[in-house]
């Protein structure tokens, strides 16, 4: 059965965006048109008062989707970081604030643009569900794959290096090695260990290089 969903949107009105934008009114249509269980609307929503007011929602409102109207998503990810919910971002800063042009004769439009995105965050909020994984897999944390680019040894080996540093200063015991999506796909069709590139690293990746002996 389906946990029951609760939705909440926060609505910013730092960086210029209460200067600029109505964001009382971009409260009210997430609340009537997007359906919205909870809105508020905070000064600085990426402060610790503003991250604590969130956090204070999802442990005793029992919130569980949130739709944070504020910066970009590329914006302030550690700020606004609630990884047991479901989250969408409405882009009011980059979005709309930053590329409408200055003065009275274009407020129109910027506060038609910011309601639509305050609209668009809604919905989508809707859509969205937290990964879950595949519960008939079993997760092994000892391999770290990276990019589907062009490789690059000297990164690869110093993330591999740098994992006794890390040891040395945090008391953890890593010994992750670090191989690329490409090499991955080269033991998938058969390649062997030394056409895979996998003879060459720092930290071996002993159960991926069994797999590549297997197929000789």
């Amino acid at each position: 059965m389906m946990a029951e969903i609760k939705t909440a949107a926060y609505i910013c009105s730092g960086c210029g965006l209460g200067d600029k934008l109505d964001v009382a009114q971009l409260g009210k249509i997430a609340q009537k048109e997007g359906k919205m269980a909870l809105v508020r609307e905070h000064d600085f929503l990426c402060n610790s008062a503003g991250v604590q007011m969130i956090r204070d929602d999802i442990e005793k409102e029992a919130v569980t989707h949130i739709c944070i109207a504020a910066c970009s998503r590329r914006s302030k990810t550690e700020a606004f970081n609630f990884p047991t919910v479901a989250m969408t971002r409405a882009n009011l800063r980059e979005g709309v604030v930053w590329v409408v042009a200055e003065g009275s004769e274009h407020d129109e439009v910027r506060q038609e643009m910011a309601d639509d995105y305050v609209r668009m965050g809604c919905a989508e909020l809707k859509k969205v569900k937290l990964p879950e994984g595949n519960p008939n897999t079993t997760h092994l944390k000892n391999i770290l794959v990276v990019g589907g680019g062009m490789s690059c040894q000297l990164c690869q080996a110093n993330v591999e290096i740098y994992q006794s540093e890390i040891n040395k200063k945090k008391g953890t015991k890593l010994a992750m090695p670090v191989v690329y999506y490409s090499q991955l796909m080269a033991v998938a069709y058969g390649s062997s260990l030394k056409e895979a590139g996998l003879d060459g690293h720092v930290i071996q990746p002993e159960r991926l290089k069994k797999i590549a002996e297997r197929k000789k």
